[in-house]
């Protein structure tokens, strides 16, 4: 029997189907940045079970469905919160405090929402590429580390399109007005 690694989320469905997984299932749960581990162990008839790491239980496709759903508006409303947030880079006064406070986010997290990047990623990095030589300085210091990486990373990633566009439309942050 395989061990797995403790506060894993496993996709349990019948065994007679194990070369076809309910594969509507599996796909939004990667939407939802959802990690699944399938395990084919249920017997026949049985319907597929969804066993998170708080050892709840969900029974059927449509219940773990409407779960991913939930999981994709509350992400949703993550990414919302990021977008109204991400104007005060622009706003003189604000501007530290607002580094100060994506930075410690970014001490537990890779992204500002969820495992991947969003569009709350995209528009807080426009938001400091747009504050300018302030930005700049900070970034050379080491007062946001986290910051720093973050925005690193996805200045590297991402270099084709983020240069294309700067050269574009020059250097200005996100007003959302």
């Amino acid at each position: 029997m395989p061990v797995y690694k403790s506060g894993a989320t496993f996709l349990k469905f019948p065994l007679q189907h194990a070369d076809s997984p309910p594969l509507h299932v599996i796909s939004a749960a990667q939407i939802a940045a959802i990690s699944l581990v399938t395990n084919p162990t249920l017997d026949c008839g049985s319907p597929p079970t969804l066993a998170l790491a708080s050892e709840q239980r969900l029974h059927g496709a449509l219940e773990i469905l409407r779960y991913t759903e939930g999981m994709l508006l509350s992400q949703l409303g993550k990414i919302d919160q990021w977008l109204d947030y991400a104007p005060r880079f622009g706003v003189g006064s604000e501007f530290e405090g607002a580094c100060r406070f994506v930075d410690e986010h970014l001490l537990r997290n890779t992204f500002l929402v969820g495992n991947s990047l969003s569009i709350a990623d995209v528009a807080v990095w426009t938001g400091l590429e747009g504050a300018g030589l302030r930005w700049q300085s900070l970034r050379k210091s080491k007062k946001y580390q986290n910051l720093v990486r973050w925005f690193n990373s996805i200045a590297t990633e991402y270099d084709a399109v983020l240069s294309e566009f700067i050269s574009t439309y020059g250097k200005r942050g996100p007003t959302f007005e």
